[in-house]
């Protein structure tokens, strides 16, 4: 184990939201991968993740850096 056998507090580190776990699953199962080639779903399903993410934390700063690496990471063009 790292960290010397201390845990981290990962809660303390997440952006604020007022988006409730459940309504975080039901957005997450709005995402139809129906036409979606069965290779692509882990970055289906993380595009809409972070679409998500990027549309309900409160910092607009992090949302905007969010929409930006995603915007880097489809297209290779650095923002």
């Amino acid at each position: 184990m790292s960290n010397n056998g201390m845990v981290k507090n990962i809660q303390k580190d997440a952006a604020a939201s007022s988006m409730t776990m459940s309504e975080l699953g039901n957005a997450m199962s709005q995402l139809n991968l129906s036409e979606v080639p069965p290779h692509r779903h882990q970055s289906a399903v993380m595009d809409h993740f972070m679409r998500i993410m990027a549309d309900n934390i409160h910092d607009r700063r992090l949302a905007q850096k969010i929409t930006d690496a995603q915007f880097t990471k489809k297209t290779g063009i650095i923002v």
